[in-house]
């Protein structure tokens, strides 16, 4: 209508089209932000990753190269000579990476001047701009003798006549030769030259490369020195022979001389040319039997060591044994306690005489002469006899490898440097 109001209408058509374009907008920049973000963190993730992996192969350089070192000393008698004291390698490559190790004495003194001192082995290992350094500790040990590592050795023959030797699933051994003559042998054998005769029922190996034995005169020096002497007039005798029968001996008690007892067990016997027997008697300890004839165990003997790897008998002479291990020794027969307070047996105790106990002889027997059996023994150990050996009867063989995992002195073979345990660290500077 002319002159009348007219009522305008705003289209919002501009204004919708300006906010969906900012929507857009923003929400591309928001995309594009958070594309840049997972890039920049993807990114970051894998840098962090490579310095991971980095440090993981420096830490395994270090490593090895410890280990390496281990190897040298190992391989050279002479490495505290021919390697002293400070870097070994330096920069050593390894895959990608290097390592540098060095050996020191603890003290800072020369590695050669003394062979019972331990060593600090130290490696840096490196990978990129990863380091990592590792350190560990080296420690003398004596190795054993190799004729402990056997049931039965003889430094020279032996012979098995009219007998029966089991050792099952053990090692028997000559440095020369083993001969047997109607006799069964349940147990590997093997000789420095031949194996003859008998029934063998195990597996048979001659021409091994002969077993370190003890020096002969060296063997007894440390007991000799830690020993406490047994004067043999004080030692009964029977049928003319000095003879230790229905008797206790270990670290609490010495039957002969007062106020002669030894903390370990060490008792020190000096024959004088004179044979020595012992029947129904407990030892626990080391006996060292000098200038003997022969030592002869009789009959019900349960005999161990006071000290574990310690030997329970050293003879310097031949030794016999005559023991049947189908006996017992019987407390009541020989009118002793052989478990009396200070001498337990497995733990146990008390003050009667009603007691038996297994006839054995459990440790390291050595004689420097010659070893003999009859009848039916039982030796749960290592029996070594310098010279040869002779078996009859029946006789029953357990080895053990105390003394050759931890050889007691005088049956000490060459060290070797074993990690000491509790020494494995990084270093951080």
């Amino acid at each position: 209508m002319a002159g009348g109001n007219q009522r305008r209408t705003y289209r919002p058509t501009q204004r919708r089209r300006g906010t969906i374009y900012l929507l857009v907008l923003s929400t591309a920049l928001l995309v594009t932000i958070l594309g840049l973000s997972a890039l920049t963190a993807s990114r970051v993730q894998a840098r962090g990753s490579e310095g991971t992996n980095d440090f993981v192969q420096a830490r395994l350089h270090a490593f090895s190269a410890l280990e390496l070192g281990r190897q040298w000393i190992a391989s050279d008698s002479n490495w505290r000579t021919t390697r002293p004291n400070g870097v070994w390698a330096a920069n050593v490559p390894i895959g990608s990476g290097s390592f540098t190790l060095s050996g020191t004495d603890p003290d800072g003194l020369p590695l050669s001047d003394d062979s019972g001192q331990p060593l600090v082995l130290s490696a840096i290992g490196a990978q990129g701009a990863a380091r990592y350094q590792l350190q560990v500790t080296l420690v003398p040990k004596s190795k054993g003798l190799t004729c402990l590592g056997v049931s039965l050795h003889a430094g020279s023959s032996m012979s098995v006549n009219t007998a029966t030797l089991i050792a099952t699933k053990q090692v028997v051994g000559a440095m020369t030769s083993v001969t047997a003559s109607s006799s069964n042998l349940y147990c590997d054998v093997e000789a420095g030259t031949t194996i003859t005769g008998g029934v063998y029922w195990g597996k048979r190996t001659p021409g091994v490369t002969p077993r370190t034995m003890p020096n002969t005169t060296t063997v007894f020096d440390y007991y000799l020195a830690h020993g406490t002497a047994i004067d043999i007039a004080t030692i009964p005798t029977s049928g003319g022979v000095p003879t230790i029968q229905n008797k206790l001996i270990s670290p609490g008690i010495s039957p002969f001389g007062t106020g002669l007892v030894n903390p370990s067990g060490i008792y020190v016997i000096d024959c004088k040319g004179a044979d020595l027997r012992f029947q129904r008697c407990r030892i626990v300890g080391t006996l060292v039997v000098l200038n003997v004839g022969t030592c002869r165990v009789l009959a019900d003997v349960l005999w161990d060591p006071a000290v574990s790897n310690l030997p329970s008998l050293l003879v310097r002479g031949n030794f016999q044994d005559d023991t049947d291990r189908t006996n017992t020794l019987s407390e009541s027969t020989a009118s002793c306690n052989f478990n009396p307070s200070h001498t337990p047996y497995q733990g146990t105790f008390d003050t009667d005489t009603a007691d038996t106990y297994p006839d054995i002889i459990n440790g390291l027997v050595y004689a420097t002469g010659n070893v003999s059996t009859t009848s039916v023994p039982e030796f749960n150990g290592v029996v070594i006899a310098n010279t040869c050996v002779s078996i009859g009867g029946s006789v029953k063989f357990t080895y053990q490898s105390t003394f050759l995992d931890n050889p007691p002195p005088g049956f000490e073979g060459e060290k070797v440097m074993v990690v000491s345990p509790g020494t494995w660290r990084q270093l951080v500077n």
